[in-house]
């Protein structure tokens, strides 16, 4: 009989808040688990909700650099 403890070669849960990686238990779904060093909810790393929480800050990375590159082109526009 295997042991349902058992890590499984390559999985991981992740905090996406300070990036801490631990090893997945079998049976315990990552989001039970708390970050050791921030206390956040844990995700499996390249799962579903992982996914999203990426393309979410992606987004957002790129909502920041537009309004910074309007920022600075609309200062050159009222400069002569």
């Amino acid at each position: 009989m295997k042991d349902r403890t058992a890590y499984k070669a390559g999985e991981y849960c992740i905090c996406v808040k300070c990036n801490t990686r631990m090893p997945h238990r079998r049976g315990v779904p990552c989001r039970d688990n708390k970050c050791p060093n921030c206390g956040r909810t844990m995700f499996r790393e390249g799962g579903y909700h992982h996914q999203l929480f990426l393309e979410k800050e992606k987004k957002k990375e790129e909502q920041e650099k537009n309004k910074k590159g309007e920022g600075a082109s609309d200062g050159n526009h009222d400069q002569k």
